[in-house]
């Protein structure tokens, strides 16, 4: 028989609201972020001071881990999608169909608006064709991240299972960072970007679906 604590905390999680009560805080620092990075790299097609001076320490890296930083960008697709499954899968068995919708939604999502700052910031490298701000992994990676923390909170999980997934996504996320620089396939500006963009989707997301929900309860 459960402990009536237990039941206790299970049943806050269940009522919980899905956002969090900073998440609005911290979309909105994250939106204007990747604001000023955008305005900062707007149609640029040359290195700004800060970039020039990671892309030194970029060469560098690449030189002595540039395999092992493809390795790790390749790991992305598959712990994001499994992350996302099991956060979909434990939202469901918790009767939260607002997190089976956060789970299942926040990846498109960040691929959604990575693809369009792309266009809109058009920013380019080396003379490449290709459209470079936002970083797309780091951002995907970030919103799968803050995603899994938002449903954590409001399934019946342990504290420290909380804090563990916590810790693990952010590493994961600075991982995959810092290997997006090591290819040199970004800028370190591209990079920030992507993790701003990942947060502000995650909990812009996490903000919609609760003020949906509380609407549909009215």
């Amino acid at each position: 028989m459960p402990s009536p604590g237990r039941v206790g905390a299970s049943s806050a999680c269940s009522t919980a609201p899905l956002a969090p009560p900073w998440a609005g805080r911290v979309a909105a620092a994250a939106i204007l972020c990747v604001g000023l990075l955008g305005a900062l790299v707007w149609h640029a097609t040359k290195l700004d001071q800060v970039d020039a001076w990671a892309y030194r320490w970029q060469e560098i890296a690449h030189q002595h881990a540039g395999r092992a930083a493809a390795v790790i960008s390749g790991t992305e697709a598959p712990v994001v999608a499994l992350a996302m499954l099991a956060c979909a899968l434990l939202s469901w068995r918790a009767g939260r169909r607002d997190a089976v919708l956060l789970a299942v939604t926040v990846v498109p999502a960040a691929l959604a608006a990575e693809m369009l700052l792309k266009q809109l910031v058009h920013r380019r490298w080396h003379g490449d064709a290709a459209l470079i701000f936002p970083s797309g992994h780091p951002a995907v990676a970030t919103a799968a991240a803050v995603a899994a923390a938002v449903v954590l909170r409001v399934v019946p999980v342990t504290s420290r299972t909380r804090l563990a997934v916590a810790l693990v996504g952010g590493g994961y996320v600075l991982v995959v960072g810092a290997a997006r620089l090591v290819e040199i396939v970004h800028a370190f500006t591209d990079v920030l970007g992507g993790i701003a963009t990942g947060v502000a989707i995650a909990l812009g997301l996490a903000l919609a679906i609760t003020w949906l929900t509380r609407r549909q309860q009215l």
